[in-house]
């Protein structure tokens, strides 16, 4: 009897840990078919697509778009160019012979504007500096053939306020009096206005003066060289630099974004002027969200940059040529013109966030997006990707699209973080062999430990009972 039931506990004891065994079993391969909870809750599917949707400037004709509104506007006030572009990323929106050489006119002096911003950013002077009307200025602000204010020897003006005489009345004057702080001489000048133009990617730009007139007009104050010399650029090169000047310089736009201007109220020099982008807000063509840029209107006709922003989206626009000095309806038409293309341009594109930082699991491996993506989108577009692993770079599946010099597609960088369990797989059914995880390591050494110790304790149990066995069978011989 007592036989009898030792074997009965021992067979018990061995039956448990069979039990033991087959779970730890179960456990095992769960455990290895099922990825790192660690990655596998937190990593989504990132959308993927072989196929590319055309992401190509819309182009046609401005003077079209706007009629289709409701406007009737005669062919001769179509531009002789315009651009739309997206501050952010550069990228071209809308494209209407924007590489056509053209004559900028007063546009001229934003360069003259960008320069001196540079020297305030390099400390050379700011805002506040005071500059007196010296001699000279005073002639250029008495010469009929430029746009200007009444410069007064005697009367001294901040950069700020010689900023907006600028903007607004398009003074000559002001535009000298912001050269000489920055040149000995009005050649030099020249100089630099060429070398930021490159600098800035304006490949089809040619300053030859700071004003936007032929040479000749500005008499003993004009540079040497041929005197009917004139400035000259294209629409898309014209975005570069209104896109620079808005991206370092948000300044600027506290200068440029009234129509009107009160300059030296209170002083003896005080002066009253009215402008003519009438884009700007509260002028008759009012854009929604404009706060600049600026006009500029000569013999080749009428020209205007604007900026406007909606939500997170900020735009430039240019237009160029339209119509010809001496037409003055085309100061308003150029507006309703510019003002028909932008309105497209809001109304289909936005600049948005496309994808947070995180994890994504992307072609059987895991994925970590460092920095949120951002991108100029059409507003109805679902955003779907294109994997780079060899550079380790996601960029949208939007092919074609254009962007002015000096700007690239925009991409978002991912660090590779683990191989998911498919592509784990598919290493094995290659015969290829993939790195197991530190978690992963650590728990097959417990495993197997454990595993081990049981098989020990199996083997001693039954080596035990085998020597039970022969001492009872031996007694019983004896007895």
């Amino acid at each position: 009897m007592l036989r009898r039931n030792t074997s009965n506990v021992l067979t018990k004891k061995v039956n448990s840990i069979r039990s033991i065994l087959i779970i730890l079993s179960i456990f095992i391969l769960l455990f290895t078919s099922i990825p790192s909870p660690s990655y596998a809750k937190s990593a989504k599917t990132l959308p993927l697509s072989k196929e590319t949707v055309d992401g190509s400037p819309a182009t046609g004709s401005s003077l079209a778009v706007a009629n289709s509104k409701g406007y009737s506007i005669d062919q001769r006030y179509s531009p002789a160019g315009t651009i739309i572009t997206e501050i952010k990323t550069g990228q071209i929106l809308w494209d209407e012979n924007s590489t056509v050489e053209w004559t900028p006119a007063s546009m001229s002096k934003l360069m003259t504007i960008a320069l001196t911003y540079d020297a305030i950013k390099e400390g050379k002077l700011s805002i506040d500096t005071v500059v007196p009307v010296k001699e000279r200025h005073a002639r250029v602000s008495a010469n009929s053939n430029l746009s200007n204010n009444k410069m007064q020897i005697g009367a001294s003006y901040t950069v700020g306020e010689l900023m907006e005489l600028i903007a607004v009345p398009s003074s000559a004057a002001a535009t000298y009096m912001l050269m000489d702080l920055l040149a000995p001489d009005i050649d030099t000048f020249v100089t630099m206005m060429n070398n930021k133009a490159k600098e800035l990617g304006m490949v089809n730009t040619k300053y030859v003066n700071p004003i936007g007139v032929l040479n000749v007009l500005l008499g003993k104050e004009g540079p040497s060289g041929d005197p009917y010399a004139d400035n000259y650029t294209t629409a898309k090169d014209y975005a570069c630099l209104c896109t620079y000047l808005v991206t370092n310089y948000p300044d600027l736009l506290n200068h440029t974004i009234n129509a009107n201007l009160v300059s030296k109220p209170g002083t003896p020099y005080e002066e009253h002027f009215e402008g003519h982008n009438y884009s700007l807000p509260g002028e008759k063509y009012a854009f929604p969200g404009a706060d600049g840029i600026k006009t500029g209107s000569a013999r080749k006709g009428y020209n205007y940059s604007l900026t406007a922003k909606q939500g997170n989206t900020r735009m430039i626009e240019i237009v160029l040529g339209v119509s010809v000095w001496g037409d003055s309806s085309a100061e308003s038409m150029r507006h309703l013109i510019g003002n028909s293309i932008l309105e497209d341009a809001f109304a289909k594109y936005e600049y948005r966030k496309v994808l947070s930082a995180g994890k994504y699991s992307v072609k059987g491996k895991i994925i970590e997006v460092k920095e949120d993506f951002y991108d100029c989108v059409p507003k109805d577009y679902k955003p779907k990707f294109i994997c780079d692993f060899k550079n380790k770079k996601l960029k949208l599946n939007i092919s074609n699209r254009q962007y002015l010099n000096g700007f690239a597609e925009p991409s978002a960088s991912f660090d590779l973080v683990k191989a998911s369990s498919e592509n784990s797989a598919k290493a094995k059914g290659n015969g290829k062999s993939k790195p197991l995880s530190i978690t992963s390591t650590l728990m097959s050494i417990f495993v197997i430990s454990l595993v081990a110790a049981i098989l020990v304790l199996i083997y001693t149990l039954r080596r035990n009972k085998r020597a039970h066995d022969s001492r009872r069978r031996h007694r019983h011989r004896r007895g």
